[in-house]
């Protein structure tokens, strides 16, 4: 059975709001200068998908 569009861009924001998490306690190069926007990101994904 094939995904639908919507479980993917659940799946990519969550895996975005982890990524902003992690960053915050461990130092990932790009992201951990953007958390923010990686968090707002994720919360976007979500909130227009």
């Amino acid at each position: 059975m094939a995904k639908s569009g919507k479980s993917y861009t659940f799946i990519i924001s969550v895996i975005l709001a982890a990524v902003a998490v992690a960053s915050y306690f461990l130092k990932i190069e790009f992201v951990s200068e953007n958390r923010f926007w990686f968090a707002i990101a994720a919360y976007a994904l979500l909130l227009f998908r």
